[in-house]
């Protein structure tokens, strides 16, 4: 096979790149539409392309989505877009539900590749719940109510959210009211925060947070882990949980993992070094 070569030039300006890691079913594609004509300016979606291998924010090599396009290099300037799912066969979208994402591209002179990059993480666009195993479900995180109720309805009775308040303040998740709502539901929940894309923060919490799924589990509770997409924090503690309460290897939990959840990219390599201590 020959490799591909792409060659992008802009005279005054910056080359900006969106990359996304996020493995999606066959006939499906990421977009991203925004406040740009090169991102559609909000009409239509515009297709992203999948990039040459790389390393992920998590560490492991895959290829990513990604999309190259110019932005007016005189300054900083706020590029607001979102990503959408596009479905190739009856040519829909589905938007991220998530609030707009915001890039700020500086200047050119302050660029020196000429090539800015952003590369962005948990693409959420509704409630994909997979039960993964026997007392585990992992999932995005839940907005509302009617979210909540979805997650009861896929047989969870204990919920562990190891968001932080970096991730409540991006996303205007009020933690307070919606634990106010599983109370309401008789639905037991612990906040066990583990930062993103910190492999640090990870390491650190990986065991304790863990441990909240044991306990849920003794009291003979299906748990429904989630972080923000569902692809991370939430499968990474999944794992632990499975090695240390089925005696797998985390080799075999990742894989039984993505048999019902393709998606997923935790942290193997931190995984490993905690669960080898």
């Amino acid at each position: 096979d020959l490799n591909e070569i792409s060659l992008f030039h802009a005279w005054d300006g910056t080359i900006a790149r969106l990359v996304m890691f996020h493995p999606l079913p066959d006939g499906h594609q990421l977009g991203a539409i925004g406040s740009l004509p090169a991102l559609g300016d909000w009409k239509r979606p515009v297709a992203m392309g999948l990039g040459p291998e790389r390393r992920t924010l998590t560490g492991q090599r895959a290829r990513c989505w990604e999309l190259t396009f110019t932005v007016d290099g005189s300054g900083v300037r706020d590029v607001v877009y979102r990503y959408t799912q596009l479905n190739q066969t009856n040519n829909s979208a589905v938007w991220e539900r998530e609030p707009n994402r915001v890039l700020s591209v500086p200047a050119t002179y302050d660029v020196p590749t000429g090539l800015f990059e952003q590369f962005d993480g948990n693409f959420v666009t509704g409630m994909d719940i997979d039960r993964v195993s026997n007392d585990i479900l992992l999932g995005p995180y839940p907005q509302t109510a009617e979210d909540i109720d979805e997650i009861i309805a896929a047989g969870a009775r204990a919920v562990l959210n190891v968001q932080t308040e970096v991730d409540f303040r991006k996303r205007q998740i009020d933690w307070h009211l919606l634990s106010k709502c599983y109370k309401e539901k008789g639905i037991p929940v612990a906040l066990h925060p583990i930062e993103d894309f910190d492999g640090s923060s990870l390491e650190r919490n990986l065991l304790s947070a863990a441990a909240h799924v044991r306990g849920f589990a003794n009291d003979g509770r299906c748990v429904y882990i989630h972080c923000t997409a569902g692809m991370g924090r939430a499968p990474a503690v999944a794992i632990a949980h499975m090695v240390q309460a089925e005696g797998i290897s985390s080799a075999e939990a990742l894989e039984r993992i993505k048999r019902v959840r393709p998606k997923v990219g935790p942290n193997m390599s931190v995984i490993g070094r905690v669960l080898q201590r």
